[in-house]
């Protein structure tokens, strides 16, 4: 099998290793566009400056993890070249070409996965299991939140300059923590509608936000909140969903998914993942990815929920400019509510 990996920054070497890993008869095509030797490219068997290139070697499969702004044309490059493709979140920056990427896909019958790892992870997948079996009753509230202190995510390198703080490459925490987004349309299903606003809190001298916060209402008429921010000095990633019957938390730090159920007044801890290898929701999600490739089907239907994640993120852009509420249209594009 032929695989190619592009973009060879920190997720992209963890694909490349991950492919070894699991695939360690593949011919491994890194794409780096500047041709620079970087820790771990070893792994590939061979190493590219170009996607042409990289699709002259006849590839099988590829892994894209690039800035989001090349996202889409990449993958449509690859997917006409009758490739499949697993990208990196977020599916792009903005709706623009993402319709049409979502029908070439249906045209050419090749797979498409969208990297919301979050996905893979066991307590969240348990969470879900909870709440489609109805354990806490109809869910009525949820808050999710996450945060990190940016300085200290690749204290290797000069936090300025990293793609999370720039802009042009799809920086700034509403795309770069997006996950949250994600599994909460996952869990709940659409959101209708959101209340948004984007901040600069710290004091960088950076063009992208580093704070939001979100009220939104879901389809199936849960209402919530999601905060992402890039300042917490002391890492937060947690849920909590409240429902007619009991309520679920899940706290990363603590690394424990819990139940209240009111019949029994009592909490009770359902998981934890104390101990576990984080690299292992990558390794899930290239093994369901090189399913979905035998199977010709993504089982998680990633780029449908990623599609609607953009459409969050347009709502949520213009929301937080015109200060009101924006509803999102799921089949277009989000509208400025009356």
């Amino acid at each position: 099998m032929k695989v190619l990996v592009a973009g060879l920054g920190s997720i992209g070497r963890r694909h490349l290793a991950n492919v070894r890993r699991v695939l360690p008869d593949a011919e491994i095509v890194a794409l780096s566009s500047r041709g620079q030797h970087v820790e771990g490219l070893d792994a590939a068997s061979r190493v590219v400056t170009s996607l042409e290139a990289a699709i002259g070697c006849g590839l099988d499969a590829a892994i894209v993890a690039t800035p989001a702004p090349l996202h889409v044309p990449m993958s449509a490059q690859l997917l006409r070249a009758g490739v499949d493709v697993l990208v990196e979140k977020p599916l792009s920056h903005t709706l623009d070409g993402v319709a049409e990427l979502a029908e070439l896909v249906r045209q050419t019958g090749r797979v498409l996965m969208v990297g919301y790892t979050l996905r893979f992870h066991p307590l969240v997948r348990r969470l879900k299991e909870e709440v489609s079996a109805g354990t806490i009753g109809r869910v009525l509230s949820a808050r999710f939140e996450i945060g990190q202190h940016l300085p200290d995510w690749r204290p290797q390198i000069d936090f300025r300059e990293s793609v999370t703080a720039r802009p042009e490459l799809g920086g700034g925490a509403l795309l770069e923590l997006s996950h949250e987004i994600d599994y909460a349309q996952w869990l709940l299903g659409p959101i209708a509608g959101v209340q948004a606003h984007l901040s600069q809190q710290a004091d960088w001298g950076l063009d992208v936000e580093d704070c939001v916060d979100l009220i939104v209402e879901f389809e199936r008429g849960p209402v919530g909140t999601i905060h992402l921010d890039l300042l917490q000095r002391v890492a937060q990633r947690s849920c909590k969903l409240i429902g007619t019957d009991g309520t679920l938390e899940w706290d990363l730090q603590s690394q424990s998914l819990r139940r209240y159920l009111a019949a029994t007044r009592s909490w009770e801890v359902l998981a934890n993942s104390a101990g576990m290898d984080r690299n292992q929701m990558y390794l899930d999600e290239l093994s369901h990815f090189l399913n979905g490739i035998a199977a010709r089907h993504d089982a998680l239907d990633t780029l449908a929920g990623a599609m609607d994640t953009l459409r969050v993120i347009d709502a949520v852009r213009q929301s937080s400019e015109a200060g009101r509420c924006c509803i999102v249209a799921h089949d277009s594009r989000g509208r400025v509510a009356a």
